[in-house]
């Protein structure tokens, strides 16, 4: 009798929360899978932020093994908070006068602190930290892919072979670019016309610290003419004491000539400050940007986003997933739900591939039937949502092209 014929060898590049959900999930159904990031192991991110996880909620209890599923707290922007409402409601002010202009439900709707997300989700996988990808090679029309990679600490090269390859890499993506054989002027993400300040802060002031985790059990957000303002909780680690209190303080506004190199530091914070000052932010959401520490950690940078394009995954053994497959642009929260939505379906892929041993490349390819339109539909509503947010009619009507209407889409999203 002959041995059943082994599961294939997958590699995700990427150790974002994408690849290390799909590592996981790919664990769980007996796949070998091996995830390679180029940062080191759980490296603090100047580029930090918080993530809003909505319809694609369910997913992560299907990805992650059961013995976690207690600690998916641990997660949370405000780890203290117990989300036991069945619709989470966010706060949407007008950014000029301060009023309260609605409450937009959000169903399922979770703040997730990006970093203690990878942590969760690194838990248990075969993980290579620290390794950046130089080059691919597909060998035949059935053989194995032969990944280079450099350690980042030595600039030692090294050699892996695997049956396929998951990028999960990014907007940036290393991948993407391959398999676009290096015609960057379609693989290549673009610019929008919205920059965006993006930050952690911990207030020495314990009023403001007090009444912006009151607001932001999900986020809070103030918009006016051109401009946004969001701020969520990133950490709670004393619920008693608003001086261990880390906000994500973000800042958006239209500019039609691109920031081509991310500014950072001091220089950073000023020109967050600067713009906020002329717009004349209303109370609260001024206090938040102007009463930033010397150290918080601040980077300004122009927002891009790139439209899925089919492509050629090589027989069903390269392929892409995340914001690798669709860049969007973080209106609504909808980069990681669209993620998960590719997690989810490429583990059904890959678990059909296991049960009813159907051919690899058609298996993939119906992953990316369903992606290259999802993806694109996806990443030109993300455009829209930002026009959305820096729209103006119907503004005090709560109607018409406002970040509000874009939000209330939630409610219309599904998996």
């Amino acid at each position: 009798m002959n041995d059943p014929k082994p599961l294939p060898r997958i590699a995700i590049i990427g150790g974002g929360v994408t690849g290390l959900l799909l590592a996981q999930g790919l664990q769980k159904h007996g796949y070998p899978v091996t995830v390679y990031e180029r940062q080191p192991e759980h490296t603090t991110y100047d580029r930090e932020w918080t993530m809003i996880l909505h319809w694609a909620w369910p997913v992560i209890a299907r990805m992650l093994p059961e013995t976690l599923h207690p600690d998916i707290h641990t997660a949370y922007g405000d780890s203290t908070y117990a989300y036991d409402k069945p619709v989470e409601e966010i706060p949407f002010y007008n950014g000029t006068t301060g009023e309260l202009m609605a409450k937009v439900p959000a169903p399922n709707c979770r703040r997730m602190s990006r970093t203690r997300m990878r942590k969760l989700c690194s838990r248990g996988l075969d993980i290579r930290w620290g390794v950046k990808i130089l080059d691919m090679e597909v060998v035949g029309e059935e053989g194995p892919v032969r990944l280079f990679f450099c350690g980042d600490d030595k600039g030692e090269e090294m050699e892996e072979e695997v049956d396929v390859v998951i990028g999960a890499d990014g907007a940036g993506s290393f991948v993407r670019r391959w398999l676009f054989d290096g015609q960057r002027e379609v693989a290549d993400a673009k610019n929008s016309t919205v920059a965006i300040g993006n930050g952690l802060v911990r207030y020495d002031d314990v009023e403001l610290a007090g009444r912006l985790r009151e607001e932001s059990k999900v986020c809070v957000i103030a918009t006016m003419p051109g401009r946004t303002f969001v701020s969520a909780a990133q950490e709670v680690l004393d619920p008693d004491d608003p001086l261990t209190w880390t906000f994500h303080t973000a800042w958006m506004w239209t500019q039609v000539t691109p920031i081509k190199v991310p500014i950072v530091g001091e220089e950073a914070r000023a020109l967050v400050k600067k713009r906020a000052a002329e717009a004349n932010l209303a109370e609260l959401f001024r206090s938040a940007i102007d009463k930033m520490p010397n150290d918080a950690t601040f980077v300004v940078s122009q927002l891009k986003y790139w439209v899925t394009v089919p492509w050629n995954g090589r027989s069903g053994r390269v392929t892409l997933a995340g914001d690798a497959a669709h860049a969007l642009l973080p209106a609504r929260g909808q980069g990681l739900n669209q993620a998960l939505a590719d997690v989810d379906s490429l583990l059904s892929v890959f678990i059909d591939v296991k049960d009813s041993k159907p051919d690899l490349k058609a298996a993939v390819g119906r992953y990316e039937e369903d992606v290259f339109e999802r993806g694109r539909k996806a990443a030109l509503g993300s455009l829209e949502d930002a026009k959305d947010f820096m729209a103006t009619e119907g503004f005090e009507k709560g109607t018409g092209r406002t970040a509000m209407e874009a939000f209330r889409r939630i409610e219309k999203d599904s998996l």
